[in-house]
C-alpha cells in the first residue's frame, strides 16, 4: 500500500501460509509472548487470537520504524520467513527461526538460527529437487523459474524444527554426531556452492534436523 506502483511479487517464494504455521505457533506460544510484527498482512492467525500472550502489531494503527526496531530488539527469538527486519535480530544477537526459505545458497549462516527450508519441486513431474538442484536455484532472482518449481509446505516438518529451535535455546540440547557429521558437511557443500572457503559460518547456525535427514543420502555422497 505504501509503494502502489512496485510489484512486489517477486517477493513470492517467500510467503509461508499461515495456517501451515499452527502447530507450530501454538507450541512456540507456551515459551514466551508473541508479537507479530509487520507492516502489512493480508490474514489475520486466528487460532492465536485467544492467547492473552498474543498480539497482532501488524494490525496495531500505530506503527513506526523506531516501535519496529524497539520490539525485534527486545525479543528472546523471531520466527522470520527471511523478510528484512529478521536483519535487525542479526545485529541484537537475537536467534531466529527461519521457516520456509527456498535459496540454499542464500541462508543466513552467519547468524544465531535454525533454519527449516521449504521443499521444492518440478511442476512438470512432481518430483522434489535433488540437494544439488536446490543449491543451484534462486527463486528470488528468476522469476522465469518460478514458473517450473512448485513450493511445497509442511505443517509437521514445521513443527518439528520448532521444537528443535525451543530445546536448542532453552534447552542447550546437544546434537548428536550424526546430526553434527550432517551438519558439518551440508556447510562444505555451501561453501562450495558459494565457491568460497573464506565465508564465515556461525558455530550457531544449524539446519534443522529433519532437512538434514530428508537429504542425508545426497549429503554424504556429495563429492567436494
Amino acid at each position: 500500500k505504501l509503494y502502489p506502483h512496485i510489484n512486489f511479487n517477486y517477493h513470492s517464494h517467500r510467503n509461508v501460509p499461515v495456517k501451515c504455521l499452527k502447530k507450530s505457533l501454538n507450541f512456540a506460544i507456551n515459551f514466551n509472548d508473541i508479537v507479530r510484527l509487520g507492516n502489512e498482512t493480508k490474514s489475520k492467525i486466528n487460532y492465536l487470537e485467544t492467547y492473552k500472550n498474543y498480539f497482532d502489531y501488524s494490525k496495531f494503527p500505530i506503527k513506526n520504524s523506531f516501535l519496529d526496531i524497539w520490539l525485534t530488539s527486545k525479543s528472546k527469538f523471531l520466527i522470520s520467513t527471511g523478510t528484512g527486519l529478521d536483519e535487525v535480530g542479526a545485529i541484537f544477537k537475537i536467534p531466529t527461526l527461519y521457516f520456509g526459505l527456498t535459496d540454499l545458497v542464500q541462508v543466513p549462516q552467519y547468524r544465531y538460527c535454525l533454519i527449516q527450508p521449504s521443499y521444492l519441486f518440478w511442476k512438470k513431474n512432481n518430483k522434489m529437487l535433488t540437494l544439488s538442484e536446490r543449491f543451484e536455484v534462486e527463486l528470488g532472482l528468476n522469476e522465469k523459474l518460478k514458473k517450473k518449481i512448485g513450493i511445497r509446505h509442511c505443517e509437521e516438518s514445521y513443527l518439528s524444527s520448532c521444537m528443535e529451535f525451543i530445546d536448542l535455546i532453552y534447552k542447550s540440547t546437544v546434537r548428536d554426531d550424526k546430526i553434527k557429521l550432517l551438519q558439518k558437511k551440508f556447510w562444505l557443500i555451501f561453501k562450495y556452492f558459494r565457491k568460497t572457503s573464506n565465508i564465515y559460518i556461525n558455530e550457531k547456525a544449524f539446519i534443522s534436523t529433519k532437512f538434514l535427514l530428508d537429504y542425508e543420502k545426497e549429503i554424504l555422497e556429495f563429492k567436494i
